[in-house]
């Protein structure tokens, strides 16, 4: 394990390129320099940005509190191990996957699976009053 992250940190080190040097203009107004500062904090307080960090938290604590708590349970339940117990976890984790990425999809048109159900319930009624 220990050799796979010090490949990784190589990995970083090596291939991603350096940013640009910061350079500050002395001459700007000390106003201006705050101004990436608040738009930042306006993009925080936005609608979208307190969903997702409110969405990422909830999914976070769901799932330490299901370790916490489904743990015990197979053990003492089914006698599960501790490798069997990550294979629970596994597929929650491809569920999760799964799942973001039909959120995703959905996202892009979000109406589109709405539109498609509706049309199948009126064919499917329109072929039933022929």
């Amino acid at each position: 394990m220990a050799a796979l992250v010090l490949l990784q940190l190589v990995a970083l080190l090596t291939l991603l390129p350096e940013p640009p040097p910061y350079t500050s203009d002395p001459a700007a107004p000390p106003g201006r320099k705050c101004d990436a500062a608040k738009g930042v904090l306006r993009e925080l307080r936005s609608l979208p940005v307190l969903a997702c960090f409110t969405a990422t938290f909830t999914f976070n604590l769901t799932i330490a509190t299901s370790e916490a708590l489904v743990v015990p349970v197979t053990k003492a339940a089914f006698g599960f191990s501790a490798l069997q117990n990550s294979f629970v976890y596994l597929a929650i984790a491809v569920l999760m996957i799964g799942l973001n990425l039909a959120v995703m999809r959905v996202s892009r048109h979000p109406l589109a699976p709405i539109r498609a159900l509706r049309k199948r319930l009126l064919d499917a009624a329109a072929e039933g009053h022929a």
